[in-house]
Parts: structure tokens; sequence; C-alpha cells
């Protein structure tokens, strides 16, 4: 059985590059992420990876020795967050946390680190969902493809038909979701960490931005495995339907799952 995991595509400017990192005794500093289009990936390590750019702005950040490695972890137990990211020193002997001080830049939410961790040799570990994916806890109902074409076809007074095709041949996806714990969907139902449902993430990466779309096995427990060109499906954009009217379906009176049907546009490169 494999889940779904949705990628939002992060964009990278010198706008908001900054996260604020502090070293030992010494000042806050920035480290600063590399411009791109970034994917919180787990596993992969790859230049579009959000958490390897991560890993490699705070490695690069300020005169400590202190080097880090970057993990993220996706989980389909509505209980805990939906994707978490852990910052963990691999050399050096620096205490460090990660600040926030209102100097960052860096949408700190896409990693669900909110407030200042504690300065320590400890890891630190996202508290809340990753902004910058959704983690479905039950596989997908439907995924299926199908073609679109913009056309004009009209009935001439004698029967006949005439026709104009005004694009290429597109292909979008029926996706179908069944089984959403409403912790995993809907907003109002997990005030606590808003950024673990479809609702938030639709929100955010909605009209017109791109996500991929994975499909992943269990590793171990509740823990999702790596993704890979193997586990994506596409990268897509949510229709204009999708967005301006999700409205999930109520399993059961009194039941807290939830059915919906959404379709997403498959990117042309």
């Amino acid at each position: 059985m494999s889940y779904p995991v949705f990628l939002g595509a992060v964009v990278i400017t010198a706008a908001n590059n900054k996260i604020r990192l502090k070293e030992g005794a010494g000042a806050v500093t920035n480290a600063v992420i590399g411009t791109g289009t970034y994917y919180l990936r787990p596993g992969l390590l790859s230049a579009s990876d959000l958490g390897f750019a991560i890993q490699s702005a705070l490695g690069s950040a300020g005169p400590s020795a202190n080097n880090y490695s970057v993990s993220v972890t996706p989980s389909i137990d509505p209980a805990n967050p939906g994707m978490t990211l852990t910052v963990t020193r691999t050399s050096g002997s620096d205490d460090f946390s990660i600040v926030l001080d209102g100097n960052e830049t860096f949408d700190m939410d896409l990693i669900g680190i909110t407030t200042t961790t504690a300065h320590d040799a400890s890891p630190k570990t996202s508290t809340l969902s990753c902004a910058a994916a959704w983690v479905g806890n039950d596989i997908l109902r439907e995924r299926e493809p199908f073609g679109e074409r913009i056309a004009d076809v009209s009935r001439r007074v004698n029967g006949g038909v005439v026709g104009v095709s005004r694009s290429a041949h597109m292909v979008s996806w029926a996706l179908g979701l069944a089984f959403v714990e409403e912790r995993r969907m809907l907003l109002r139902a997990n005030a606590s960490d808003e950024s673990a449902t479809l609702e938030a993430f639709v929100r955010r990466f909605g009209a017109g931005a791109a996500f991929e779309a994975h499909e992943v096995p269990i590793s171990s427990g509740t823990t999702l495995g790596n993704m890979s060109s193997s586990t994506r499906f596409g990268v897509l954009h949510w229709s204009g339907e999708s967005v301006t009217g999700f409205r999930p379906r109520r399993m059961g009176p009194g039941v807290p799952l939830y059915d919906l049907d959404m379709v997403a546009h498959e990117q042309v490169v």
C-alpha cells in the first residue's frame, strides 16, 4: 500500500532566503538558502530538495566548525504532524539553536519550526507539520489521468460540423481521496496544527502554484519511506474548481472521515 504525499514548490529568492542560526556563544547569524525552486522530499538529498538546501545553508553560516544534516519524516498517523524536519549536528562541538527573532525572511511554517529552539547539542525537530507538504492517512481511492484540449466545435445549418483546436493535448488527473481523517482534511478540525490539513495545503499551493504528487509505501510503523522519481506520478497544479470549491464530504453521520474528489493539471515542461 502506498499513501499520497503532496509537496509544494517552494520558490526561494533574495527576499525570503534567510534562516537565523546561533552557534556557541557567538552572535546570531544568517543561514542563506540558495535561490531556486525546491521540494521538501525525504531522503533524496538532491539539488532541488529543500532539506538539502537548508543543510547547506546552515553549514555555511557563521564562524563555527559545526556541520549539520537535515532529515525529513512523513507520518500517516493523524495524531502526529504530517511531516517533520530535523536538524542534527554532525560535527563540531558548539551548541546551536534555530532562532526566530523577526529578522528571518524564510517562512518557517514551511518546515514546522515556529518558535526559537533550545540552545544545546540536541537535534532540532519541527513541533508542527511542515506546511510545505501534505501527507494523507489513507490510500487514494482514485488516481486516473485524462486528456483535455481547448477547442471550439460548431454545427452548420446543413448539419455539418466545423471545429478549431486552440491548444495542444493536455493531461489532467482525477484524484479521489477517501477515509481522510478530519485532522488531515479540515482547518477547523485541527486548529493546533493547521498545516497538517489538505485544506491548508490547497490554500497555500493553489491558484497556479506547482506541487509534486507522490504515492509512497510505509517504511516502518506509520512512517513513510523516501521519495524518488519512481514514487512521483506528476508535477501538478490544482484546477480552478478544486481551489475555489474545497468541499469534502463526511463519510457517515458523526464519522470523522472525509471523501473528496479533486482535479489537478499536469505541468507542461
